[in-house]
């Protein structure tokens, strides 16, 4: 179990297993390493502040700040990007756990 509780770990943590369950049942060669990338968007009233953090360690964080967002889709709450795409390739799933 990771120490670090957050959404977007969660679902990044998501886009690795379905890699690994991907690469088992033969749909990909490799998929993605786990990488945690904590994302943030501050609201101050004014202008947001975007921040990023990376643990470091089991008790550090490097952590930088943007006044737009570095990531993409900007409006996203949780952000998953492989999940749906290993899970629509592979084959033998009934149609109901399907994504397209």
């Amino acid at each position: 179990m990771y120490p670090i509780k957050h959404g977007g770990l969660g679902a990044e943590m998501a886009d690795v297993a379905a890699a690994a369950i991907a690469k088992l049942a033969g749909a990909v060669e490799s998929g993605p390493a786990f990488d945690p990338v904590i994302r943030g968007m501050l609201l101050t009233g004014s202008d947001p502040v975007y921040m990023t953090a990376r643990p470091v360690g089991s008790e550090s964080f490097a952590s930088e700040v943007f006044d737009s967002p570095p990531w993409w889709p900007a409006d996203d709450k949780v952000i998953a990007a492989e999940l749906g795409q290993y899970l629509s390739r592979l084959e033998g799933l009934p149609e109901v756990m399907r994504l397209s």
